[in-house]
């Protein structure tokens, strides 16, 4: 009877544990460690509500590694792959915890700073781009540099909900690939066109 009880109470734990591993990778990017994009417009929308409730600065911030495709062409899609994964942890070591990453698709990751202005934001985007350029990534005794370009929107008349929001942060992170890369700019038009 002891024997027939260990081995239901050892099915039930595995299933549990299994079903939290299964819970996690349906909102996790499988190379990043991020959010998915499904999973990070979710608690983009469940921050947006809140900072509209409480009158609370919430910003975004739009990534893009820059001539990443280069990477890709020159050292293949495996060494891609582990700069991209490299570039996220260095992000995430350096963001707060309360901070929500995410994998927008490809080489574009989103970051939501909760009870962030747009000045602070953009503090934070600076030194994210000052902080990887000083770091180039090594793979395989291949030191590979990598800057990023950063687009930064808060909520607010133009940006009030997560589609609005990101394109403020999207058209702003092209102002920066525009202005020559590897830098931060603000999306400063506050009607969000």
């Amino acid at each position: 009877l002891a024997e027939i009880f260990a081995n239901e109470a050892s099915i039930a734990i595995e299933n549990a544990r299994l079903f939290q591993q299964v819970q996690q990778l349906a909102v996790t990017d499988e190379l990043s460690g991020f959010y998915n994009r499904r999973y990070f417009y979710e608690l983009l929308d469940m921050e947006l509500a809140r900072s509209k409730r409480y009158n609370r600065p919430v910003s975004l911030l739009v990534i893009d590694l820059d001539h990443f495709k280069q990477v890709n062409d020159r050292y293949g899609h495996a060494t891609g792959d582990l700069v991209l994964k490299k570039i996220c942890e260095a992000i995430h070591r350096v963001v707060r915890e309360s901070d929500i990453l995410g994998r927008h698709g490809g080489e574009e990751f989103v970051l939501l700073l909760p009870e962030t202005p747009v000045d602070r934001a953009l503090e934070v985007a600076d030194r994210l781009c000052h902080m990887v350029a000083a770091n180039p990534i090594e793979v395989d005794q291949i030191r590979i540099d990598i800057t990023i370009s950063i687009g930064v929107s808060a909520a607010g008349p133009g940006c009030m909900d997560s589609d609005a929001l990101f394109r403020c942060a999207d058209h702003a992170m092209y102002q920066s690939k525009q202005a020559g890369r590897n830098q931060a700019s603000v999306f400063s038009d506050s009607t969000g066109k």
